[in-house]
């Protein structure tokens, strides 16, 4: 099912209302650099079966993988200026490495599916109610 614009994080199939929760990935881009080639493609492969699993279920929205922390640009707002940076907003080893938007009917359902994820082994991932507003 796919959200029309405006609805906010929260549809109905009829029967219970489908809450949209956002599953992002944290990563530790060493850990990942320092990877042997084959572990790197076995990953990738793995959570393109998971990706392929949520498909099936009918719960995957929109998923994909992000680029290195290197290609990120940080704008925000101080003193009335606006600020564009090079770089993440803060220093820290992990970043956002990808992201799942899954519908399910509650946080349990979410959390069900995060607890699947292959990448689990060395990443973390944060589940993310989408507000309805």
């Amino acid at each position: 099912m796919s959200m029309s614009p405006g609805s906010g994080g929260m549809e109905s199939n009829g029967e219970e209302p489908i809450m949209q929760y956002l599953l992002t990935v944290l990563s530790d881009e060493q850990q990942w650099a320092s990877m042997a080639d084959a572990d790197q493609k076995q990953n990738i492969s793995d959570n393109g079966k998971f990706a392929k699993s949520l498909v099936e279920a009918g719960v995957l929205v929109h998923g994909a993988g992000l680029g290195p922390s290197s290609t990120v640009t940080t704008v925000r707002k101080q003193d009335e200026q606006v600020l564009v940076t090079d770089g993440t907003y803060t220093e820290t080893t992990e970043w956002l490495g990808g992201f799942y938007l899954l519908e399910c009917p509650d946080l349990d359902a979410a959390l069900a599916w995060a607890r699947k994820a292959p990448l689990l082994s060395f990443e973390a991932i944060q589940v993310h109610p989408v507000a309805d507003h």
